[in-house]
């Protein structure tokens, strides 16, 4: 029987980039726009290349940003009556950066979702480990170390 996930960790992991497993080790790469992911987790040394996100993260963002967007142009326009230029590089330019600014903490949510429904497909030789640090009794992996 599996622990049950919380979802807080994942919220607070996801937002800051964080290893899905220790919490500490950072996902990306250095740099804003670089979504590359490392190869292991400079803390843990969770193998990072097993995930597969793939459009997931890209996907979500185009559905919200449709939902949040579109009414916000089509309400700015009725009050407003703007040229059309002014809609293609607001809403462009509005759309750009919420997508650089969300894509990460979204991206780093997924796996972190998908790292706490199944670790085993992750890590198959240290499963143990990564429940004992996810149920908050990590004593026993510190006495490991």
């Amino acid at each position: 029987m599996t622990a049950p996930v919380k979802y807080r960790y994942i919220l607070s992991r996801g937002l800051h980039g964080r290893c899905p497993r220790c919490d500490f080790g950072a996902l990306f790469n250095p740099g804003f726009c670089n979504l590359t992911l490392r190869p292991v987790c400079p803390h843990c040394g969770l193998n990072l290349a097993k995930n597969d996100s793939a459009d997931g993260p890209a996907v979500l963002l185009i559905f919200l940003l449709g939902i949040l967007l579109v009414p916000c142009a089509l309400l700015f326009d009725a009050l407003a009556s703007p040229p059309l230029w002014v809609h293609g590089v607001l809403w462009g330019v509005l759309a750009l950066i919420i997508t650089l600014g969300c894509l990460k903490p979204v991206k780093s949510m997924i796996l972190a979702i998908q790292y706490h429904t199944n670790p085993a497909s992750w890590e198959g030789e240290d499963v143990r480990k990564a429940t004992a640090m996810d149920r908050g009794t990590d004593q026993d992996v510190k006495k490991e170390r």
